[in-house]
């Protein structure tokens, strides 16, 4: 994993990690995770800390050493990379730089690029994507909620 990183980005955690290891044991405490993240320029949400905890803390100690600190960076960057792929795609349809897609702009690529789903199948999909029937729907708001609900829906290792 540490292959992951360039040499700048891990002596750039280190050194920030280091801040916040007051006692040099190479351990912070929990509750300054969401600062320390913070300081590199992370957005962590609260439940984001929580996920932490309960994955990296099962014992309880309160402490989150440098090794597990890398584990969580590795995650964002998968999690920021994932999500810039999936909003790459959908700006493809979006052709006035809006965050919102057409609705049949991306039901007809869907179609003719894919024989594995219906029309039927296809139209359902677009009445979950605008249940308003605007006839488009924020690709943007759509790719933060995909990203929430895979966080969660995360499997118990």
């Amino acid at each position: 994993m540490e292959e992951a990183f360039t040499s700048e980005q891990l002596f750039a955690f280190k050194k920030s990690f280091d801040l916040f290891d007051t006692s040099n044991e190479g351990l912070i405490p929990f509750d300054k995770l969401q600062v320390l993240l913070r300081s590199i320029g992370q957005k962590p949400t609260p439940e984001d800390i929580i996920a932490y905890k309960n994955e990296f803390d099962a014992d309880n100690r309160g402490y989150l050493n440098f090794d597990a600190f890398k584990d969580i960076m590795y995650e964002r960057f998968r999690k920021d990379d994932k999500a810039t792929e999936i909003l790459g795609a959908f700006k493809v349809f979006d052709k006035e730089n809006t965050g919102n897609v057409k609705c049949d702009d991306l039901r007809d690529a869907i179609l003719s690029l894919s024989d594995l789903l219906n029309d039927e199948q296809v139209d359902e999909m677009m009445k979950d994507l605008d249940p308003e029937a605007s006839g488009a729907f924020n690709y943007v708001d759509l790719v933060k909620e995909m990203m929430e609900v895979k966080a969660l829906a995360k499997p118990e290792a």
